[in-house]
C-alpha cells in the first residue's frame, strides 16, 4: 500500500502513466505490431526487453517493475507464437497419386520429343572386330596364390 501512495505523488506521476499502458496492454490483449515482431524475435531484442523490464523493477516502483516484467513475458510470447509455421491441409493420398502422374506425364512429354529423337538420329554402334580367338594366351602366375578356375 505505501508503494502504491508513493505511485501518486507528482514526482512519480511518469511511472504512473507508464503503469497504466502497460495495465491497458495487459487488459485489451493487444497483439505486437508487425513492425515491432522481427525485433523481438531475435536474442539481442529479447536480452533488451529483458534488461529494460529489470531495470524498472530494481530502480522504480516495485509495482511498476512486477508489471513490466509480465508485459516482457507477454510479449516474448506474442512474438515466439506468431512466427510458428501454420500445418499444410491434409491431402489424400488418390490426390496425391493423381498430381503424380499428372506431372509424369508431362515430364515424359518433354523426353519423348527430345531424348528418343536424339536416339533415334544416331548412327547404330557397329563392330566388325572379331573377339572369339584371341592371339595371345592368358597365363597365370605362380607368385599369386590364387585358384584354377
Amino acid at each position: 500500500m505505501i508503494n502504491f501512495k508513493e505511485l501518486l505523488k507528482k514526482q512519480n506521476q511518469n511511472q504512473l502513466i507508464l503503469m497504466c499502458v502497460l495495465l491497458l496492454y495487459v487488459l485489451f490483449d493487444t497483439p505486437i505490431p508487425p513492425i515491432l515482431k522481427p525485433f523481438f524475435n531475435n536474442m539481442l531484442g529479447q536480452i533488451i526487453t529483458i534488461l529494460i523490464s529489470l531495470v524498472l523493477l530494481i530502480y522504480y516502483n516495485p509495482i511498476l517493475g512486477v508489471l513490466s516484467m509480465y508485459v516482457a513475458f507477454l510479449m516474448l510470447q506474442k512474438s515466439y507464437s506468431a512466427e510458428l509455421p501454420k500445418s499444410k491441409p491434409v491431402v489424400t493420398e488418390q490426390e496425391k497419386n493423381s498430381k503424380m502422374h499428372q506431372m509424369n506425364n508431362a515430364v515424359k512429354k518433354q523426353r519423348e520429343s527430345l531424348e528418343l529423337d536424339m536416339v533415334d538420329k544416331m548412327t547404330p554402334f557397329v563392330s566388325n572386330l572379331n573377339f572369339s580367338n584371341p592371339s595371345y594366351k592368358p597365363v597365370l602366375e605362380d607368385k599369386v596364390q590364387g585358384s584354377n578356375l
